[in-house]
């Protein structure tokens, strides 16, 4: 969801805080880094709740890929992650944020490629019953507080992560 390192605050990450709301009684198995991308993202651990927010970096990183070539690549990498971690947790509530826009204006072309992307994301997760995170909404107006490094949450944005989740973890 958000790495600890970028919030300046000791355990301040969303992955940290969200841990915190849930109690003592859950084990944490976090699994965010920097840079971390669909591809590595580890699909055979085993667990009752699974939080991804995953997406972020591959647009960012190939972003002129998707805008040459569609997003074809992308929606299935982003959907057959899913399906892995549905076919490893077949009980499991599993919570899946989107994409929020970075703290820099983005230009016509990649605001289309971004909705179509959390368009696809939405539907991947219906695919595997998840729950779906609004994050671009929630954070939409908000990038210059709740991001830092143009693209890293920020304590506050971190914060914010880790209530979108409760939400989601408690909405039944």
């Amino acid at each position: 969801m958000s790495i600890d390192k970028h919030t300046g605050v000791v355990s301040g990450g969303a992955v940290s805080q969200f841990y915190r709301w849930l109690g003592a009684e859950w084990d944490k198995i976090d699994h965010c880094r920097d840079g971390c991308g669909i591809e590595s993202v580890p699909r055979t651990r085993k667990g009752d709740l699974v939080t991804l927010t995953i997406g972020g970096n591959d647009l960012h990183m190939m972003q002129a890929h998707y805008l040459r070539v569609g997003l074809g690549d992308f929606v299935s990498a982003h959907r057959q992650l899913l399906r892995d971690l549905r076919e490893a947790n077949p009980a499991a509530l599993i919570l899946v944020g989107n994409v929020y826009a970075p703290q820099f204006p983005l230009d016509p072309r990649r605001l289309r490629l971004l909705d179509e992307a959390n368009e696809a994301i939405r539907v991947n997760i219906l695919e595997i019953d998840g729950r779906s995170i609004d994050i671009r909404g929630a954070f939409a107006g908000h990038e210059d507080r709740w991001l830092c490094k143009l693209i890293e949450p920020s304590y506050e944005g971190a914060t914010q992560l880790a209530k979108l989740f409760q939400a989601a973890f408690t909405a039944g």
